[in-house]
């Protein structure tokens, strides 16, 4: 005798199959509910005020520089991971994010801290080297230390805008 599995509800009902529920399964509704509880833990993080000294100003990673350095030290995340830990300090620490190739390939990684909503790069840093000031941009953010060079001097070009 064959059965359609989908018609009947429990054991009892093999004769007399039950209607399906209206609901989707159990288990879809777990997936659904930890998706939510998931992104909703992220939502104060993403929604959080920045500081008055660091509102609208990012740190902007090249998306095509990183490309090219698979396998090799990953900038963005060293700068993710650094600027939660200067917020969490009290530090300025601008929002970081990849961004569209800057046309300095042959330098990269490159990073720009950018402000505005159409991200106009700054360009007068105290501390970047006359290369750096013609691109715009921190160049051979390659490493730790560079990277920890990039953000140091981008986060204390915004304490200096905060104290003036």
């Amino acid at each position: 005798m064959s059965f359609n599995i989908r018609k009947q509800h429990c054991h009892l009902h093999l004769r007399y199959p039950c209607k399906q529920p209206d609901r989707p399964p159990l288990r879809w509704q777990f997936l659904i509910a930890g998706v939510l509880v998931t992104a909703l833990a992220g939502i104060p993080r993403f929604f959080a005020a920045p500081s008055s000294n660091c509102e609208g100003y990012r740190l902007r990673v090249c998306k095509s520089c990183l490309s090219r350095q698979k396998g090799k030290f990953d900038t963005f995340d060293a700068l993710q991971k650094t600027s939660e830990a200067a917020a969490a300090a009290g530090w300025p620490a601008p929002f970081v994010e990849m961004g569209k190739c800057t046309g300095a390939c042959e330098y990269g990684p490159v990073v720009q801290l950018v402000h505005g909503r159409i991200a106009q790069p700054v360009s007068d840093i105290a501390g970047m080297t006359g290369e750096e000031v013609e691109m715009q941009s921190f160049l051979f953010v390659e490493s730790e230390q560079m990277a920890d060079r990039a953000f140091g001097l981008s986060s204390r070009y915004l304490a200096d805008l905060d104290a003036d």
